[in-house]
């Protein structure tokens, strides 16, 4: 039984995903297995493989396109490792990703999971401000920390298995934010570590931000209520209702500006509306926004005006003209 099972998802990133599999190859930490899920590509993703396939490297399994969430659960069905962590097919891990985190587990056995930092890169530079800057994380009992924003990104984990036997699985039924869901199920049944060394680099591309921000933002909403009813006596043991009253209204704020991007300027002020009822300072700090919702409305009836000014002015000199 491998110590550490290795699951790389993939659709359709034949250019990055070799390089993505030596950065795991490549780990000081051998005693490992490297599993990589293809949720139904139709570029040339097995072909490129096929060599790693054949030499066993890997264990390669093909299934018919289910989203992420998906792949990452069938990846998970078919591991054996003692932990699990998982890399999307561009990014990357650092050399010292698995041997950094399983260490840090060992020496903390009141922890089930650790994360590390990151960097965001393009393929060809590093953008040097790592995702913390300050290196400094929470850890423990991080639920209500994970619960206000989503902390750490996918390829610096590192999850003990217990993990998933105690919660379950990624929820199949998310888009985005699958992730962010499933660390909050395990935060609040496991303690969690920060291990404050880079883990990984995340690339950045046209694919990875050709992103629906309406669905994110709704899918956002969405986790957060289900994380607030299943766990809301632990959340509120350590916050207040007026810190998670705050978070949900900064959600509707954020979806109110993306729907009137979308120039759907009615449901931008249903938004808005749930967001007063919420926190009224947020909405206050962003009552801009209601503005820009009646702008066009505003627009027309400005011009309704004019044009009912300069018929009134056109008639009235017309009928001076006639009196004269």
């Amino acid at each position: 039984m491998p110590e550490i099972s290795v699951i790389i998802p993939t659709y359709n990133y034949a250019q990055y995903i070799i390089e993505t599999l030596e950065s795991v190859i490549n780990q000081t930490f051998k005693d490992l297995e490297i599993i990589v899920v293809d949720d139904g590509s139709t570029d040339d993703t097995k072909k490129v493989l096929e060599p790693y396939i054949q030499a066993k490297t890997i264990k390669y399994i093909y299934q018919n396109n289910q989203g992420l969430a998906a792949a990452r659960n069938t990846g998970i069905k078919n591991s054996q490792g003692r932990s699990i962590t998982f890399l999307d097919s561009d990014d990357l891990f650092t050399n010292d990703k698995l041997l950094t985190l399983r260490a840090a587990l060992k020496n903390s056995p009141d922890m089930a999971m650790a994360y590390g930092n990151h960097l965001l890169w393009t393929g060809q530079k590093i953008y040097k401000k790592p995702r913390f800057s300050n290196g400094r994380a929470p850890s423990g009992w991080i639920l209500p920390q994970l619960f206000l924003k989503p902390l750490m990104s996918v390829p610096t984990v590192l999850v003990e298995r217990k993990c998933f036997e105690k919660v379950g699985l990624f929820n199949e039924t998310l888009s985005t934010g699958e992730d962010w869901e499933m660390w909050q199920r395990i935060a609040a049944e496991f303690q969690i570590m920060y291990v404050d060394k880079i883990t990984a680099y995340v690339r950045v591309h046209p694919k990875s931000m050709s992103t629906n921000f309406i669905k994110m933002g709704e899918n956002k909403l969405k986790i957060k209520q289900s994380i607030y009813f299943r766990y809301q006596s632990k959340l509120l043991a350590n916050l207040s209702q007026r810190d998670i009253d705050r978070s949900f209204s900064e959600i509707y704020i954020d979806l109110s500006k993306h729907q009137i991007l979308q120039g759907s300027k009615q449901v931008a002020r249903k938004y808005l509306k749930c967001a007063y009822g919420l926190d009224k300072k947020s909405f206050i700090r962003n009552s801009w926004l209601l503005l820009a919702t009646y702008m066009q409305t505003l627009t027309k009836i400005l011009y309704r005006i004019k044009m009912s000014l300069l018929n009134f002015l056109t008639v009235s000199d017309k009928n001076l003209n006639e009196k004269k």
